[in-house]
């Protein structure tokens, strides 16, 4: 199975459905308002994340260069705007970078990749919850552990439902047993638990 479409599918639906910086806010915010922009107004959206990355937000410098990887817009642009969130500290950008490269196809960088995803700050750590689980179940990057590979795939499903990648492992989990015998079978049988 390639990592590659992985990689860009799970980036793309976590921006598509809020970073966990936004659903942390209690309060709009210029970030918030640049993001819900690129729902309805993709280039206004970009200027608005221009000029608050110019002001030194790490976050809108990983939300820009979500925008323009959405809009089309320069890849390389793109890529130095993620390695410069990253240094400034932009847990967003430590998320989508640690995805990327743990779901590409170039094993050495699946160790690197593992340690930023384990170090994302609490509130973070449910987005890499599928990333790191398959890690931990084929053994990328980290030494494998089929239990906590299947129990970080277990809560990536309950967190993102329609990850279908995340379902079909946490199945091949359960069936193998890879969970624990009894976590599994309370998972395939429930109905075993009500007698």
């Amino acid at each position: 199975m390639s990592k590659t479409p992985a990689a860009l599918l799970v980036a793309a639906m976590i921006w598509l459905t809020g970073s966990p910086a936004q659903a942390l806010s209690p309060t709009s915010d210029p970030l918030d308002d640049a993001l819900a922009l690129l729902r309805t107004d993709p280039a206004a959206a970009v200027v608005a994340l221009e000029r608050l990355s110019a002001a030194g937000d790490a976050e809108a410098t990983a939300s820009l260069a979500t925008a323009l990887e959405i809009t089309g817009g320069d890849p390389e642009r793109s890529e130095r705007l993620w390695a410069q969130a990253l240094a400034d500290g932009s847990q967003n950008a430590r998320l989508n970078i640690g995805m990327r490269r743990l779901l590409n196809d170039i094993d050495t960088d699946d160790a690197e990749a593992f340690a930023m995803l384990r170090d994302l700050e609490e509130p973070f750590q449910a987005f890499a919850a599928y990333p790191m689980g398959r890690a931990y179940l084929l053994g990328n990057g980290v030494k494998q552990d089929l239990e906590r590979g299947s129990h970080l795939l277990a809560t990536a499903v309950e967190n993102e439902p329609g990850n279908i990648d995340a379902q079909f492992l946490l199945g091949r989990a359960y069936r193998n047993g890879w969970g624990g015998k009894d976590r599994c079978r309370r998972r395939l049988h429930p109905s075993e638990d009500r007698r």
